[in-house]
């Protein structure tokens, strides 16, 4: 009979050897799950591939792809005709208070004179009228040393030849504004007079700041705007 140390070592010998067969096992397991996880990311990579191109080779994005070279040839063509002074010239023919904000603001590709630029400005401060409504609008208030405080009523939306943010700053002369609020505001005839205008200034429209009234004996600021 084996001694019992003899069966103690074939059995640690025995063991031995299952270990290295599971050890082999486990890595034999992990690179198979490897390798299948690698091939897996490839079809999907390949699957996207296909996916896009058919995509570009459907009907729908042929159609979009069509209507936006169109919309864009348009615009081109639209910017093209457009002649500085036709456009000018359309626009003094108008004579209106809406077409000379519109002039001033617009950022189309066109090219806009300096001289036209200034007569705009010159009509909308000139007494001779231009169609549409004026009046005083009260919007601040300024103290003795200057200081000026919006009430947040208007802001300023056009600087001729200014940058940065000066949307609360002080109006001046050749401002362009709009209306914070969202209901229209009454002007009225002549600074610090009763009575209204008939027609407000309207919460979605623009106006031209035509002159401003700074009264040593008031805080009160008011602007002179044309509208529309």
């Amino acid at each position: 009979m084996k001694r019992i140390d003899q069966k103690v070592q074939e059995i640690e010998k025995k063991d031995k050897q299952n270990r290295i067969i599971y050890i082999a096992f486990v890595v034999l397991i992990l690179a198979f799950m490897a390798s299948i996880l690698y091939y897996q990311d490839v079809i999907a990579k390949k699957d996207q591939e296909i996916t896009e191109e058919q995509v570009k080779n459907s009907q729908l994005y042929k159609d979009l792809e069509e209507k936006k070279n169109t919309i864009e040839k348009q615009k081109n063509e639209l910017e093209a005709s457009l002649n500085p002074t036709e456009y000018w010239n359309e626009i003094k023919k108008q004579n209106s208070v809406e077409g000379y904000i519109s002039y001033l603001t617009n950022k189309w590709a066109i090219e806009k004179p300096e001289s036209a630029i200034q007569e705009a400005h010159a009509k909308l401060q000139s007494e001779n009228d231009v169609i549409g409504y004026k009046g005083w609008l009260f919007c601040g208030a300024k103290t003795n040393d200057g200081t000026y405080t919006t009430r947040d009523i208007i802001e300023v939306v056009y600087r001729e030849g200014a940058e940065g943010d000066f949307a609360d700053t002080e109006p001046k002369v050749g401002d362009i504004i709009r209306l914070k609020e969202t209901r229209n505001r009454r002007t009225y005839p002549r600074n610090g007079e009763r009575g209204r205008n008939e027609q407000g200034f309207r919460n979605k429209t623009r106006a031209y700041v035509a002159k401003v009234w700074d009264d040593p004996n008031t805080t009160n600021f008011e602007i002179f705007i044309k509208y529309y």
